[in-house]
């Protein structure tokens, strides 16, 4: 499978916190190529158990990566651009229904992110290197025995109220600012 992705910066990104993250009013978009290859093994069992087992590799070449930049020793940072960077990885994941209706997941990643060129760089000591911050490996783990559909319906509420809560402090901003201008007199 093959694609082609683009992600603009956020606002958070591009404006800072105006704090200690620092603005980047130049950042740009950042795109990529992603290559991926995978296979699913799956079984299922006389007693209705079913387990599956998927590898997947996948190869990035991601064009102006948006990541954070330490600017010095107290904490002030912004994000920039790395022109180029590439990630190579693998995926393996399983899922297993131990008993009926419980079902156990778990997952593990290992990739490589490296800088394939940047003009950030004065010389070129870090091509090759990994891209700071970024962790090379993950592990994921799950157990359940809800389906999708009921744990969707269960947090419709709390979806309703959050809604509700972002449209009062979009049309009233004061609410959101009242307890800020308490500390700042």
């Amino acid at each position: 499978n093959f694609e082609r992705a683009t992600r603009i910066p956020t606002r958070g990104e591009l404006f800072g916190d105006f704090q200690l993250i620092r603005p980047n009013y130049g950042l740009r978009p950042e795109s990529s190529n992603n290559y991926n290859l995978g296979i699913r093994l799956a079984k299922e069992f006389s007693n209705n158990r079913n387990y599956a087992l998927d590898i997947n590799g996948f190869l990035r070449r991601q064009e102006d990566l948006i990541r954070l930049q330490p600017l010095n020793n107290e904490g002030l940072a912004r994000f920039i651009n790395e022109d180029e960077v590439d990630s190579e990885g693998l995926e393996v994941a399983a899922t297993g229904e131990i008993l009926t209706g419980l079902t156990l997941r778990g997952g593990y990643t290992l990739q490589s992110v490296s800088i394939a060129a940047s003009e950030l760089a004065a010389d070129e000591s870090f091509i090759g290197t990994q891209v700071p911050n970024t962790p090379q490996s993950f592990v994921s783990a799950g157990i359940g025995k809800v389906s999708i559909g009921k744990v969707s319906r269960a947090g419709i509420p709390f979806l309703l109220v959050s809604l509700a809560v972002l449209a009062l402090v979009t049309l009233f901003p004061k609410l959101s600012l009242f307890l800020p201008e308490l500390f700042t007199d």
